[in-house]
């Protein structure tokens, strides 16, 4: 497959990672207006956001793709490292002290 078709495919899979959580670009009707009254996320945002779930649900072949998404909206490779930094970090602390999200790492 050509570059051309190899991008076609990116963008068909970012698209489709998107469709997953179609309501990050509608302004939350709990608890987000009172953080963030009026904001949708941007693209970028989405896609970081998109990203971090699929960190922490640990699914290998959903992050893979939520990482071309992230690089396709402009997250460099060190925000997503710092990314999956952080959700590791978190996981490990939940793990250490029994708390709810704390996945063996």
């Amino acid at each position: 497959m050509g570059e051309r078709g190899s991008s076609n495919r990116e963008r068909e899979e970012r698209n489709a990672m998107f469709a997953l959580a179609p309501t990050f670009e509608i302004p939350s009707t709990t608890c987000a207006p009172a953080a963030l009254p009026g904001v949708s996320l941007s693209e970028r945002e989405r896609a970081l956001a998109l990203l971090t779930t699929v960190l922490v649900l640990a699914d290998h072949h959903l992050i893979e793709q939520a990482a071309v998404c992230a690089q396709d909206v402009g997250l460099t490779q060190a925000e997503i490292g710092q990314t999956r930094t952080l959700v590791l970090a978190v996981q490990k602390a939940c793990q250490r002290y029994g708390l709810p999200g704390g996945v063996p790492v």
